[in-house]
């Protein structure tokens, strides 16, 4: 210990020896103890957290396997080929397929311009076959100036003012504004338009021709005219307007609107030289029309986005992605067994022999928690499930081609799988997805042990309060061998002194005797 001294200096003896013999011989054992709980503890937090993790993997293929259509998903053919990126998601398209959104179709749906529409399957999409042929594309409005301007820098205003554009009516109307400053040109005009907060797809261009400049407007907003009124035009073309400006009357100090007549002389110069559409196609012989080249749900479950006309009908097959299906299942599979891998990895040893020092052992082997978790897996992957076509009938993973092996991992026949799919593909999806099905009921398993609050967040817990309560002891047991040690030292330097004065006396009596 610091500011001690060596023990031993008055009597000559080894004490220091001495004292770390009988230091060593009371921490050894305590500490081999403190040490080999650390260890244990520590394996068994590692063994949780992978356990735990490998859980969290499976629970995310159970959620898949629970989702019918995602599990085992249907595909678009046009024409005898697979259209790219259509096989069915868990999105669920419920626009009318008269919405005017504009938006785009799903990420799954096929986008290339070869094609004469894209096709996005939802969740509700089933078998089917239909003949399809795109009639018309939607389009937007055209706004073009009848009067010539001398050139794109001719001033269209000497007075501050307002642009209103807008398109549409009631809860589908989309309009925005634009301040016209006094002295703006035609050029810088077109490039408020395009540049304006809330440009709800409005495009301005200047046509320079011999004779003049003209102002074009393009509006992405399409739409039919569905009011049977042609006399009042298409509600969904663009229109432009100018607002009154109030301004202080000189001579009254009062506030009074008037018109910008320069600008009012602007919008009456736009006459609309394209009238917005719709879209329309005719599935098996029968006709639909959408405001937009996107039609949801005029064939139950899909959507359709017309990319150019046809002139003859598009065969359009949905069946079953027999390969995406088989990928998810083995995606089951793997995880399912890397649940059993990481429960083995810690619990389960190899066969003891004759003669062996059992130094095989695993450090959590006869684990209790790690013991049924792994027998109730094996008892659910081969056991029995309700068959919802035959409520009296079981099914098994075995009959879709799922077996187990000696070691408890599951491995896939994927001919047995794939002539499932194709004979009976509700059935399988059922199988895995229906109340009481295979996801259903592993789930409900899964989560007990994997979630917050469940069998191994509380062994979690439980075994980091067991290592602070560890290290705690190691603590303990520093200060009970110093207080030791100390105690050891105090005892030795009076046997030195003690040791060291009998030394003196031999010496003395020595001397005189010689």
């Amino acid at each position: 210990m610091p500011g001690m001294t060596a023990a031993g200096v008055g009597s000559g003896l080894d004490l220091e020896s001495l004292m770390r013999a009988y230091i060593s011989a009371e921490r050894q054992p305590q500490e081999t103890r403190i040490n080999q709980r650390q260890n244990t503890l520590n394996v068994t937090l590692s063994a949780v957290g992978s356990i735990r993790s490998a859980l969290s993997d499976f629970q995310t293929q159970l959620d898949k396997a629970g989702n019918e259509q995602q599990f085992l998903p249907r595909q678009a053919l046009l024409n005898g080929q697979v259209i790219s990126g259509s096989s069915s998601t868990d999105s669920d398209s419920r626009n009318d397929n008269n919405s005017s959104d504009s938006s785009t179709s799903s990420n799954n749906t096929a986008a290339s311009g070869d094609q004469p529409f894209a096709v996005s399957l939802s969740n509700r999409a089933v078998n089917g076959i239909y003949d399809v042929q795109i009639r018309q594309l939607a389009s937007g409005s055209r706004l073009t100036s009848q009067e010539l301007y001398d050139s794109s820098d001719q001033v269209i205003s000497h007075q501050d003012g307002k642009l209103t554009f807008r398109a549409g009516e009631g809860d589908k109307e989309q309009s925005f504004s634009v301040d016209v400053n006094a002295g703006m040109t035609l050029e810088q005009l077109r490039r408020s338009i395009n540049s304006a907060s809330g440009n709800f797809g409005v495009t301005a261009n200047l046509i320079n021709s011999q004779e003049g400049t003209h102002l074009v407007l393009d509006s992405s907003k399409s739409g039919v005219d569905d009011d049977n009124n042609p006399d009042n035009g298409n509600p969904n073309d663009l229109v432009v307007t100018t607002e009154r400006q109030q301004v202080i009357d000189p001579t009254t100090q009062q506030p009074v609107f008037l018109d910008n007549s320069e600008l009012v002389d602007f919008v009456s110069n736009l006459d609309t030289t394209r009238s917005s559409s719709g879209a329309a196609i005719e599935i098996n012989g029968l006709s639909a029309t959408s405001d937009t080249n996107q039609f949801n749900n005029v064939i139950s479950g899909i959507s359709l986005t017309a990319n150019h006309l046809t002139t003859e009908p598009a065969h359009l097959q949905i069946q079953p992605d027999v390969e995406g299906a088989v990928k998810n299942v083995h995606q089951f599979v793997d995880a399912y067994n890397k649940v059993i891998t990481q429960v083995d990895q810690y619990s389960k040893s190899d066969p003891v022999q004759r003669g062996d020092d059992n130094s095989n052992r695993k450090p959590l082997s006869g684990d209790g928690m790690l013991r049924t978790m792994r027998f109730a897996m094996g008892r659910l992957a081969s056991g029995g499930f309700t068959n919802t076509d035959n409520p009296d009938r079981t099914r098994t993973l075995y009959g879709v081609g799922i077996s187990m092996d000696r070691d408890g991992k599951l491995s896939v026949d994927d001919q047995v799988l794939r002539r499932e799919l194709n004979n009976n593909l509700n059935s399988v999806g059922q199988f895995f997805a229906s109340e009481g099905g295979v996801a259903d009921r592993f789930s409900h398993f899964v989560k007990s042990y994997e979630q917050t609050g469940g069998i191994l967040d509380h062994r979690q817990r439980n075994v980091q309060a067991q290592l602070t309560d560890n290290r705690n002891d190691e603590a303990a047991l520093n200060d009970r061998m110093d207080q030791y040690e100390k105690t050891l030292r105090s005892r030795f330097a009076s046997f030195d002194q003690m040791m060291g004065g009998l030394n003196e006396q031999m010496n003395y009596v020595q001397s005189h005797l010689s």
